[in-house]
């Protein structure tokens, strides 16, 4: 009698055996420690989320506000991106509410103008008064009295930058900058005009390309300047140079003939 293949009997119940182990549910043991590690990757995600999340404070705002280069490296005015540094980033005030204190810019610009339109009456009697030909030096008035308000409007922006400080205090260093800002400016045009004449286009476009170039400077050294030396002290550095250009314009007005008469374009102009 043929004895039978052991290997061949076995092969069949040990196959049945793996598929029951197979098919048996996991013992709660194992279910436990599986949701647990689910737990724990999802208490990481978590964490990562909060580690990038920016909260409010004061800190979180700045990080917030030096976390747009774009918005810093390409603001048309320099004086908005402090503001933007002062008022959303150091203020913690969003991106509506801390627009509105440009508002001081506008008005310290229009009160600018008016200055400027009260200085044509000056300009009128000195230009019939010399025979009425142009007089470059009446032009400057405005300017001697911004450039002044300019500075002052640099240290008042930027030493009454801090939290604790009332908002009213920088707003109205924007409205002596808005000021200053503009009669300079038109005070500048305005002698440009009147000193050069007939090569007034020129003179104006190469006034154009010294500001054109400063404004493609600028912004490759302010952002990393109020980063490292703060509101108060960067400002303070526009402050200094605003300071020591003031005489600029009273010089001009007293020595204003003297120099033009030297000049090639400006010779016998007046």
């Amino acid at each position: 009698m043929a004895t039978p293949n052991v290997s061949q009997a076995t092969t069949p119940r040990s196959s049945v055996a793996r598929g029951k182990e197979e098919a048996e549910p996991q013992s709660p043991e194992s279910d436990i420690s599986h949701d647990a590690s689910l737990d724990h990757t999802s208490n990481d995600f978590a964490d990562l989320e909060k580690a990038n999340t920016v909260d409010d404070t004061q800190g979180g705002a700045e990080r917030k506000a030096e976390s747009r280069p774009s918005k810093w490296m390409f603001q048309g005015n320099s004086h908005c991106s402090v503001g933007t540094r002062e008022f959303e980033g150091e203020r913690g005030w969003n991106q509506f509410v801390g627009a509105l204190p440009f508002l001081g810019l506008l008005i310290g610009i229009i009160i600018g103008g008016m200055a400027n339109i009260l200085n044509a009456s000056f300009y009128t009697k000195r230009f019939h008064a010399n025979g009425n030909k142009a007089v470059p030096e009446a032009r400057l008035p405005p300017m001697m009295v911004g450039s002044v308000f300019f500075a002052a409007g640099l240290f008042l922006f930027g030493w009454t930058s801090g939290k604790d400080i009332p908002w009213i205090a920088p707003v109205l260093g924007t409205v002596l900058l808005g000021f200053g800002f503009f009669t300079i400016f038109q005070s500048a045009l305005n002698y440009l005009i009147d000193t050069f004449q007939r090569y007034a286009a020129s003179a104006i476009a190469a006034n154009t390309f010294l500001r054109s170039v400063c404004a493609l400077a600028f912004p490759l050294f302010v952002d990393p300047m109020y980063s490292k030396l703060g509101i108060p002290w960067a400002t303070s550095v526009f402050g200094f140079f605003a300071v020591l250009l003031i005489p600029i314009p009273y010089l001009f007005y007293v020595y204003g003939p003297k120099i033009r008469a030297r000049g090639k374009y400006s010779a016998n102009m007046g």
